[in-house]
């Protein structure tokens, strides 16, 4: 999927149920909207300003796997083929904004080689928002950064509200889950980000990257768990990441 400028899609809605509203609905629930990855290298793609204010809302997103060796050219931009396999935001014009919501998303088993199991945000003016987001079991298979589940870089934005980030796996490296590099950033509100790991089978939740590019707040994380590549515990960034270490206790649905 394509997205485009100031366009906003919605799923999950059950219209025999009289689920005929965004209000109404639920993702968790049997009428979900699923999209479904099989072979495909990236479900979601913005790309430059003409997807900007974009808007994806009410679907998971599941099994896609981001293993090609070569490059996509859409508008003009480079997709590599091996990195974002849920979703793939990127900017090649500084002067310029390409900004995506994703919001009520379950995002589990999607698979990148190099990077961005889930989301992979690059390039200075790529802003990505992720709300009420479940993100789990998705991976990086060989890559030797992070970022089993999102990866910030080259000055991209990716702000994370009320969301969980939970069991996701880097078979590559010491990569974290939630990991940054080249003056990407996170802003982490309101989250669980919990039992992430690395190829060492370590604790490795939020990684890369400098101090600055860290901002956490009531957000719940394993105790010792940023271990790996440029790990950030409490501390290392005064003032801006602070978080709990209660066990959400996660039971099966």
């Amino acid at each position: 999927y394509l997205l485009a400028k100031n366009v906003h899609v919605y799923g999950s809605f059950d219209p025999k149920n009289g689920v005929t509203t965004i209000e109404k609905r639920n993702i968790l629930g049997d009428a979900k909207t699923i999209i479904e990855g099989n072979t495909n290298y990236h479900l979601i793609i913005a790309a430059g300003e003409e997807s900007s204010n974009s808007r994806f809302d009410g679907f998971q997103l599941q099994n896609a796997h981001a293993n090609a060796s070569g490059k996509l050219k859409v508008r003009g931009h480079d997709i590599d083929g091996d990195k974002g396999a849920g979703v793939y935001v990127v900017n090649n014009d500084s002067n310029k904004s390409t900004k995506v919501v994703l919001k009520n998303i379950i995002a589990k088993d999607n698979k990148a080689y190099e990077r961005g199991g889930f989301i992979n945000a690059d390039k200075k003016g790529t802003e990505v928002t992720l709300v009420n987001a479940i993100v789990h079991n998705n991976q990086v298979t060989d890559g030797g950064d992070g970022g089993s589940a999102i990866f910030s870089n080259n000055d991209a934005k990716v702000k994370i509200l009320n969301s969980t980030i939970a069991n996701n796996k880097n078979n590559g490296s010491n990569g974290g889950a939630v990991h940054v590099r080249e003056e990407g950033s996170f802003d982490i509100y309101n989250s669980i980000i919990w039992n992430n790991h690395n190829k060492e089978g370590k604790l490795a939740n939020m990684t890369g990257g400098e101090d600055n590019d860290f901002i956490v707040y009531n957000s719940i994380m394993n105790k010792g768990g940023n271990n790996g590549t440029d790990s950030h515990e409490n501390g290392d960034n005064t003032g801006k990441i602070n978080y709990l270490t209660y066990d959400p206790q996660f039971v099966d649905a």
